[in-house]
């Protein structure tokens, strides 16, 4: 990841194809980064939650899994659905100009805020492969414990996570100069919290559904012999999860049909152009001296 955001910052038309007015990396004890993405509904924050090493088919997987926070602008209209205290805290001096959280207010802000969506990212050791992966809530809802009938979040986690999970496979795509080779998306049930509580209390509902969209690609170390191993089985096998789409490509190619139209989650051809683009190095060296 870390790579991939190097490359990236070395192509001023990139960024701009892309989408991408700005990254900065955030310091902290774990990787994080900041996004500023056009036409986002606000300022995104990545954030490595966990790292695990699994075997399968005899190869060693190596999967990170990130968070996906937003922290909305004021001026858009998803900001109403936000928590009161989300918005409470992004209008006042917790958060600088840049619309991210000031330094010093980082570690009073809590954790189990401005929470959209969830990414992931594995590989194996030879960089045959890679797959990511994007999971949210079309609504991340959340009642007052006290009164059932209070909504007191209701962010449409898809749509406002999904922005930085786009341009994300797109700057991967380029840099790995790999489309796409095979997309599946997942449903399963969809739960609510109960807020106003010590720790929040989900339980299922019927007024969310959660969606899982999976995008496996080959990587610079597949000559093209090898496939792309299944290494999330256990979706299969998730309580209630059903499998709505499930294709695979090949030569960089994708035709949109009627099928991925009504697909809830979208798929971009950009993700396979960009795996073909070419852009030119706004540096004068390779280690970045002008």
């Amino acid at each position: 990841m870390e790579s991939a955001l190097v490359v990236t910052s070395w192509f001023e038309d990139l960024k701009s194809e892309l989408g991408i007015s700005g990254v900065s990396q955030v310091w902290c004890d774990h990787p994080a980064w900041y996004f500023w993405v056009n036409h986002a509904p606000g300022v995104y924050l990545l954030a490595l939650t966990g790292v695990d090493l699994r075997v399968v088919d005899n190869r060693e997987i190596l999967s990170a899994a990130f968070v996906i926070k937003c922290y909305p602008y004021p001026e858009h209209s998803l900001f109403s659905l936000f928590a009161a205290r989300e918005r409470e805290l992004v209008q006042s001096t917790a958060f600088d100009k840049t619309h991210s959280p000031a330094f010093e207010a980082r570690k009073n802000i809590p954790d189990d805020l401005f929470n959209v969506a969830a990414f992931s990212l594995c590989t194996d050791r030879d960089h045959c492969f890679n797959t990511f992966s994007f999971e949210s809530f079309d609504r991340l809802i959340a009642f007052s414990s006290s009164d059932k009938e209070r909504i007191e979040r209701d962010v449409p986690g898809i749509t406002v996570g999904y922005p930085l999970f786009d341009t994300l496979v797109c700057m991967l795509m380029h840099c790995e100069k790999q489309g796409p080779a095979r997309i599946r998306l997942y449903r399963s049930p969809g739960f609510e919290c109960l807020a106003d509580r010590a720790a929040a209390c989900w339980q299922p509902s019927d007024l969310a559904t959660g969606y899982h969209l999976v995008v496996d690609c080959t990587g610079v170390g597949n000559h093209g012999s090898e496939r792309v191993p299944d290494i999330l089985p256990e979706l299969y096998h998730a309580a209630g999860a059903s499998l709505l789409y499930d294709q695979v490509f090949s030569g960089n190619h994708f035709h949109f049909g009627e099928m991925e139209q009504r697909l809830p989650v979208g798929l971009n051809p950009k993700w396979w152009k960009m795996a073909e683009a070419i852009h030119t190095c706004q540096l004068a060296s390779s280690c970045g001296c002008h």
